[in-house]
């Protein structure tokens, strides 16, 4: 009976060190610089090239140059192709990128002032008085609303509605208590990282700690907000206030940070969107982690993921 009751327990013990070792090794989590440094290279290597686009488009730039990856054979020639496009599109299209989504004209100034060139002054053309165009930019949505201010101050660009655009979010977001719907995080967490530049104004801080506060509810057990992209927005909303997710006692969720519900997502060859996704990996969820976790790491150095660029 003892003799029995010994192997139980070697055979218990074993099966703990089995299983224990499969669950850590399974994400196989490096340090943080690591992980920046792995998510580059996931981005550089599902992007042939580089255009205006959503995915595949600006966010690896920005990623590129804030990392200070810029001057890698592999990602010269990805911030080329970008390059080329962008001013390609504006030569065949008279100045325009898209005249139905303005963001695009947002995503682009940031990427063609992290480039070198001058949004104001692309070929002849200034995409950045698009920004500026209050009815086209409100009618796509709070998002856009966000972005454009986020581009002016990546470019240094006042825009003559930006009061009009904090008024704008605020209003949106409280009147539709969007901080409280799961389906909506995105909005809410955007529209952060937009006000983050006006933080110090007594209103927005009022209204962004209150979302903040609420957001919280909504973060799982796994420390993610439930997607890899929702909770990739939060992280970066979360740096450019200057809080530290990984501290941040309202997101810490039975011991789980934000960036803990991040790695949830991570793959071999890339992030996935939800940790169920029969795929090897999703294209824009492996963008954002890269800007997520650089958010991170720029955090560290008192810095922004989007930042006026001299």
């Amino acid at each position: 009976m003892k003799h029995m009751k010994l192997k139980n327990i070697i055979l218990t013990l074993f099966l703990v060190f089995v299983i224990g070792s499969f669950s850590s090794c399974s994400k196989n989590i490096g340090t943080l610089n690591e992980e920046v440094d792995i998510a580059k290279d996931m981005v550089v290597n599902i992007n042939d090239s580089l255009s205006t686009e959503g995915a595949g488009g600006v966010w690896p730039v920005v990623g590129f140059v804030r990392g200070d990856f810029q001057n890698e054979e592999r990602v010269k020639d990805l911030l080329e192709s970008y390059k080329i496009d962008l001013i390609s599109q504006l030569k065949k299209q008279n100045g325009e990128i898209d005249e139905d989504y303005y963001s695009s004209y947002e995503r682009n100034s940031i990427g063609a002032k992290y480039i070198g060139l001058d949004p104001r002054n692309i070929v002849g053309y200034n995409i950045v008085t698009k920004i500026d165009s209050r009815e086209n930019v409100e009618k796509q949505g709070i998002n856009a609303v966000a972005f454009a201010l986020i581009s002016s101050n990546v470019v240094g660009e006042k825009l003559s509605n930006e009061d009009t655009y904090i008024d704008i979010i605020i209003k949106d977001i409280n009147d539709r208590k969007l901080y409280n719907d799961d389906q909506a995080s995105d909005y809410v967490t955007m529209s952060i990282q937009g006000l983050s530049y006006y933080y110090d104004r007594e209103y927005v801080k009022k209204a962004v700690d209150l979302w903040l506060d609420e957001l919280s509810n909504l973060q799982k057990e796994d420390g993610s907000l439930g997607n890899c992209e929702s909770t990739c927005e939060l992280i970066i909303a979360l740096t450019s206030l200057g809080i530290d997710p990984r501290k941040d006692e309202r997101f810490i969720k039975d011991g789980k940070t934000l960036l803990d519900g991040l790695y949830e997502y991570k793959g071999e060859d890339g992030y996935l969107h939800t940790k169920d996704e029969d795929a090897k990996y999703n294209h824009l969820s492996t963008e954002k982690s890269f800007l997520a976790l650089l958010s991170i790491k720029l955090l560290d150095k008192n810095e922004k993921l989007f930042q006026l660029m001299n």
